[in-house]
């Protein structure tokens, strides 16, 4: 079972939500299968980010994952959130590899094809020892939270809330994303 650790609210992380080998085999499977990502549909704009991504479909291969996700989502959600939610997106390998690779202050609301995002996932897939750089930071109104992460740790908080993946110094960094959605806040 996983134990919750409250960062700040309204941030949690879920320590060792995947294990060294579940991080190793996903980041081995995937690392090689990355695309430059895209910004606004199809514009790539590397002032608000640089890295590269692979959405991981659902197959008789990923299942386990995404059966994982959605244990660990509703998990965390009724401890923390207790949001209405209906459903996840894809999830998204992402790879911020050298220097300068980042994806600048956002959130994750707004955009082509999103409604309704209500919660957002990170899980860090390397140790933070193998890159500098690349610090997932949250924004609580202008109070920047440095989120703890270490290999295998789920993040989960509000979609609503500015973030930001600092550049990369050196190395690599990887991380699933996903963003799960319910009806309107009301």
């Amino acid at each position: 079972m996983w134990y919750l650790n409250s960062v700040v609210y309204p941030c949690y992380l879920v320590d060792s939500f995947l294990t060294k080998d579940e991080c190793l085999a996903i980041t081995n499977e995937y690392s090689d299968k990355v695309e430059e990502s895209k910004v606004v549909g199809n514009i790539i704009n590397k002032k608000i980010r640089k890295s590269d991504n692979f959405w991981i479909p659902v197959d008789e291969t990923t299942e386990w994952l995404y059966r994982k996700l959605t244990d660990g989502i509703t998990f965390v959600n009724k401890k923390n959130f207790n949001f209405d939610l209906f459903g996840f997106h894809s999830i998204q390998f992402t790879k911020y590899e050298g220097k300068g690779s980042k994806y600048g202050r956002h959130s994750d609301t707004s955009g082509p094809g999103i409604q309704n995002r209500k919660l957002s996932i990170s899980i860090l897939l390397n140790d933070p020892s193998e890159y500098e750089g690349g610090d997932l930071i949250l924004y609580e109104g202008a109070r920047p939270i440095k989120s703890e992460m270490k290999l295998g740790t789920l993040v989960a908080f509000p979609s609503y809330m500015t973030h930001e993946v600092t550049p990369i110094i050196k190395g690599t960094r990887y991380t699933l994303v996903t963003w799960v959605e319910g009806p309107p806040f009301r």
